[in-house]
């Protein structure tokens, strides 16, 4: 006769969905904080192409 484990699956999946979603928050807080930084460094990009596409406009 053929042992199964189906009867483990429910809880090994609870356990693994628990650990990705603590993973999950773990990584949102950690983005969160560096959003500002992240988001200061886009402005600064943003306005280097301005400035690139003004002086590419006055040529």
């Amino acid at each position: 006769m053929h042992s199964n484990n189906y009867a483990t699956m429910p809880i090994m999946n609870s356990q693994l969905q628990m650990t990705n979603s603590s993973f999950i928050k773990s990584e949102i807080e950690r983005f969160e904080g560096v959003h500002p930084s992240i988001y200061s460094i886009y402005e600064l990009i943003d306005e280097i192409k301005d400035q690139l596409n003004t002086q590419a406009n006055i040529r």
